[in-house]
């Protein structure tokens, strides 16, 4: 081997080095968001199989992504993009979508998670956006399903408005 090759490869070394004790590797997420961790991987199909999510880490799994589709025969159609995070200022996950063709414009969310349910309270902007405090809850039955459930706020106690059962598939790509 030539000095230069070697001095090639001994900077690698020292860049890989220099990554994994500056921890720029592959990072943790944030405690508060590990939960999402069992979202992230394959595409969540509800059961009439009109619709799907794909879940994503951000960078530095710092945040998580997510995309929803609407299944046509013309092929899949993006309608909505959102985002989670820890707030520090507001100590709680946040998270904002925008969508289209949904009647709801933009969803703000602060998430909690109590054992195998993520809890969502809900506020939306739309046409079909109501005043009424809104709660969506996904509670996980095993690594591949979930019941989703949207409630809203009657008065009198929330009462379930919409529903069904998501299921992990593989990824379409």
């Amino acid at each position: 081997m030539r000095i230069r090759e070697r001095l090639l490869l001994i900077g690698i070394v020292l860049a890989s080095l220099s990554a994994v004790a500056f921890g720029l590797g592959e990072s943790q997420p944030p405690d508060e968001l590990r939960p999402f961790e069992q979202l992230v991987g394959g595409a969540w199909y509800l059961e009439t199989g009109d619709s799907y999510h794909v879940f994503e880490w951000g960078v530095g799994r710092r945040s998580v992504h997510s995309r929803s589709y609407f299944v046509s025969e013309d092929g899949d159609q993006l309608v909505s993009e959102g985002t989670w995070f820890w707030h520090p200022g507001a100590d709680a996950i946040k998270g904002y979508a925008t969508a289209i063709e949904m009647g709801i414009d933009v969803f703000e969310y602060t998430t909690r998670f109590e054992q195998d349910v993520a809890v969502h309270e809900l506020r939306t902007w739309g046409p079909m956006a109501g005043d009424a405090p809104m709660r969506e809850t996904w509670s996980f039955t095993d690594a591949d399903h979930y019941e989703w459930a949207l409630l809203e706020d009657r008065g009198d106690g929330f009462e379930r408005i919409m529903g069904g059962r998501y299921e992990r598939r593989p990824a379409a790509r």
